[in-house]
């Protein structure tokens, strides 16, 4: 049986062990324990005000759109953990004993690797579905309700994987430190593990890869528009000559056409007074006569 009470919630968040672990006396002052009631404090209204907000907006209609219904899950999963963490770690850390009962001692590290799990598994829908829309804009997008079935996955699988820590978490009555009592070291350290390949490496590894090949066809992109503009550039630089040319030619015959219709009006009108001449000699001829 492994007994550490200086490993506390070590497989479920970074809830801190109870001051009396520590030595020295800096650490156990009223005055160190103040400034961490206070930080812890201003990071829970922070994080409930902010998550809140988030999960707000998702009711407005504008608002209502797949990559958003993502985000209000994110908010729920991170409200939940502000929510349960934060009192608890300062509670514990400040007392220095776990004074909540054997159930809360099972359940919370239960529930908060719940929420971290459904974080950890929004983030990668995000990203994923940030990919989708960039990268295969073609593609249709991803309808509320495939959201909807992608969401419960991630809550389903969230509450299998912290099953173990239930199992596992123990209030010592002795000391009243709530404690993983696993039957071997090599089972923590298995468990250990999975959960960091599971909760850090493998979602680390996805969003940056999603996110690189986001980056790179955004750059693609890019590249291609500019040298789109270059080429038509170049384009109109070379016909440019050919149509200023063209607009000459076509101003010039203009112009030869205008000068070719004066000549012949001027021509039509020299003859029609040399007409009128010869009928006023004809009709002066007729008096005479």
């Amino acid at each position: 049986m492994l007994d550490s009470p200086q490993r506390n919630f070590s497989n479920v968040t970074s809830t801190m062990p109870p001051t009396t672990q520590y030595e020295g006396g800096d650490l156990d002052s009223i005055t160190w324990k103040c400034l961490r009631i206070i930080f812890y404090a201003v990071i829970c209204i922070l994080g409930t005000v902010g998550n809140a907000l988030v999960i707000l907006a998702y009711r407005n209609p504008r608002m209502r759109s797949v990559t958003n219904l993502f985000i209000a899950n994110l908010g729920v999963a991170d409200l939940t953990v502000t929510l349960i963490n934060v009192p608890f770690t300062v509670s514990y850390s400040t007392l220095g004993y776990w004074p909540f009962g054997a159930f809360l001692c099972k359940a919370i590290p239960f529930i908060l690797g719940i929420t971290i799990f459904s974080s950890v598994g929004t983030l990668i829908a995000i990203a994923a579905d940030r990919y989708r829309a960039i990268v295969h804009p073609l593609l249709p997008r991803i309808r509320t309700r495939h959201a909807i079935m992608i969401i419960a996955a991630i809550w389903l699988v969230a509450f299998i994987y912290p099953i173990p820590l239930m199992i596992y978490q123990t209030l010592t009555e002795e000391t009243l430190l709530c404690t993983e009592k696993w039957p071997t070291t090599n089972a923590r350290e298995i468990y250990t593990v999975i959960l960091f390949v599971a909760l850090y490496l493998i979602p680390l590894i996805a969003i940056s890869v999603l996110y690189f090949l986001i980056y790179h066809n955004l750059k693609t992109s890019a590249s291609s528009a500019q040298e789109g503009k270059c080429l038509a550039y170049e384009r109109v630089t070379v016909i440019s000559p050919f149509m200023r040319r063209t607009h000459f030619h076509s101003q010039f015959n203009r112009l030869k056409r205008y000068q070719r219709w004066k000549r012949t009006f001027k021509n039509t009108q020299q003859n029609i007074m040399l007409v009128e001449k010869l009928r006023y000699c004809c009709l002066v001829f007729e008096i005479i006569c």
